[in-house]
């Protein structure tokens, strides 16, 4: 805006400070200029979001996962418990097995034992055992004395040296009995030794097996049936059930098949 000079009269901007026609000091009025203003806010309304419906159901899903991840801590404790007590299979050092050893369990899941690489073997549940059971007497021959004291003595397992299961050669017998689970291993071994002129007792001995369980190991010359057997005997009593495993050769075959009868033997577990 235009405004003139007090002095000369002449026109000046209301923005001069002097005039610049006659160089007169303009008294100008500096205006304060009007502090913005403020311009009013809107203030929305909180709207309810996605993840606070979700709420819930995030802490339902974080409930289930903990109650499972709580159960299978629970489960993992009582086999690792259950394992603790007693292993299913225990190894044997001081054996000399290896991958030449086929580890055998019957088809109850009741026992265990490894064979030599080679051995044939049937187990009760097979068709042909029966067959094979009645072939020859030696199968029962070599669990005797304990084997005829039971009657309710059931042969479980037959293996055999040979590309079959045959009695011929070295074979293995383990059988099961309850009535036998009455006996300690200190009077099976009274019995075994008490068992007459048909039953000659090369050795005896009560030890504890891979379990730490107690159990009567025997050498026996065998002379039953007009039958001439040289066996190692194992008699392993359960709670429930006695086992016995025998590991036989005739008079002229059992020196060369004594090592691996032994290892046969201490290699028997009853998983029950």
């Amino acid at each position: 805006m235009k405004q003139q000079c007090e002095n000369c009269g002449q026109p000046v901007l209301s923005t001069d400070t002097v005039c610049w026609h006659c160089g007169w000091k303009l008294a100008t009025e500096v205006k304060a200029e009007p502090p913005p203003t403020e311009k009013p806010r809107k203030v929305l309304a909180a709207q309810p979001t996605q993840a606070n419906n979700a709420e819930p159901y995030q802490l339902t899903a974080i409930a289930v996962y903990g109650t499972l991840t709580l159960l299978l801590i629970v489960a993992l404790l009582l086999v690792m418990r259950s394992l603790g007590r007693q292993p299913l299979v225990t190894v044997n050092a001081d054996t000399r097995l290896g991958n030449r050893w086929i580890p055998v369990t019957g088809t109850d899941q009741s026992f265990t034992l490894d064979l030599p690489q080679g051995w044939a073997w049937l187990d009760v549940a097979d068709g042909q055992f029966a067959t094979t059971l009645a072939e020859s007497v030696r199968w029962e021959t070599a669990v005797y004395p304990l084997h005829a004291i039971a009657e309710d003595a059931d042969l479980l397992l037959l293996a055999g040296s040979g590309d079959t299961v045959s009695a011929d050669d070295g074979f293995v017998v383990v059988a099961r009995s309850q009535r036998l689970s009455v006996l300690t291993p200190e009077q099976a071994q009274q019995m075994v030794s008490q068992s007459g002129e048909e039953v000659e007792v090369v050795n005896t001995a009560v030890s504890t097996n891979l379990n730490r369980a107690p159990q009567a190991q025997f050498t026996l010359h065998l002379l039953v049936s007009n039958e001439s057997l040289r066996c190692q005997q194992l008699f392993v009593p359960q709670d429930d059930a006695a086992y016995l495993a025998a590991a036989c050769a005739g008079d002229g075959r059992y020196p060369s098949l004594s090592s691996s009868f032994a290892d046969i033997l201490a290699s028997f577990q009853p998983l029950n």
